[in-house]
C-alpha cells in the first residue's frame, strides 16, 4: 500500500476511499493536528470527525475545528447526503444482514461515520458480525493498520511475519519492526528489519531521524 498524497480538498473527497479508523482517547496532548498534511488526511480522506480527532489528540473538537480553519481545510457538512435510513430498523437489517453490506459501506451510503452505523445496529438489536469485512486505516502515529473483526495489527507487522520474521520476537514487547529508510508508509519486505527495542530507540536518537507525522506521507525525494 502506498502512502496517501493529498492534493486539493475536492480531489481528496471525490477520489479517496473512506477508511474505518479505530479511535482511542489519548492521555496527553498530541500536537499532530498542528500539521496540515496530517489533519487534512485524517479529516478529509479517513473521514474522521472533529470530535474523534479531538479524542485522539487530547483536545476539544472546537480546537480541531479552529485548526481546520487555520490550515484552510474546508469543513464537511454534518451529513452531506441527509440520508438517515439507518434510523429505520427494517432497512438497516436488510442492508446489513440480508444484503451483506459492511458497516463502512452503509456509512458511506448515508454520509455518516462507521461508528454511527455500529451504534444503530446495537440500538436496533441487530446482531453484529465482528468478522464482517476487513479494513485498513492510518493511525495518528502515521502507521498503516489492518482491522479484521475485533483484531487489528500494524501492516508492517503482518509483512514481517509473512516474510519469515520470528513470531516469538515479533510479538514480544522487547522487539520492534524497524523501517530502514525511516518512511513508516513504505512497508516492503526490503525496508523492514526486526530489532531489539532498546537498539531501535538508540539508533533513531543517534541518527536524529525520528519522523514527524508529515514525514510519513512524504516520498523518498522529500516531495
Amino acid at each position: 500500500m502506498s502512502a496517501p498524497t493529498p492534493t486539493t480538498d475536492t480531489e481528496l473527497l471525490t477520489t479517496a476511499e473512506h477508511t474505518d479508523p479505530e479511535i482511542a482517547p489519548a492521555p496527553t496532548t498530541n500536537p499532530a493536528y498542528h500539521d496540515s498534511t496530517w489533519l487534512r488526511y485524517h479529516y478529509l480522506v479517513a473521514q474522521q470527525s472533529s470530535r474523534e480527532l479531538g479524542r485522539v489528540c487530547g483536545v476539544s473538537h472546537k480546537t480541531i475545528l479552529n485548526w481546520l480553519d487555520k490550515h484552510d481545510i474546508a469543513r464537511r457538512p454534518a451529513n452531506p447526503t441527509g440520508d438517515k435510513r439507518y434510523l429505520n430498523a427494517d432497512w438497516l437489517e436488510r442492508a446489513y444482514t440480508d444484503r451483506g453490506h459492511t458497516e463502512r459501506e452503509i456509512a458511506e451510503m448515508c454520509g455518516v461515520h462507521r461508528s454511527t452505523i455500529n451504534t444503530w445496529l446495537q440500538k436496533h438489536d441487530i446482531e453484529v458480525d465482528h468478522g464482517h469485512g476487513v479494513s485498513c486505516y492510518w493511525t495518528s502515529q502515521g502507521y498503516q493498520r489492518v482491522q479484521i473483526g475485533d483484531t487489528s495489527l500494524n501492516l508492517h507487522t503482518l509483512v514481517a511475519l509473512a516474510n519469515g520474521a520470528d513470531p516469538y520476537k515479533l510479538f514480544n514487547s522487547g522487539y520492534v519492526v524497524h523501517h530502514k529508510n525511516g518512511m513508516k508508509a513504505e512497508n516492503t519486505p526490503e525496508n523492514l528489519e526486526l530489532q531489539r527495542r532498546d537498539d531501535h530507540t538508540r539508533n533513531h536518537h543517534q541518527n536524529g531521524d525520528l519522523r514527524t507525522p508529515a514525514d510519513c506521507f512524504a516520498t523518498k525525494d522529500g516531495s
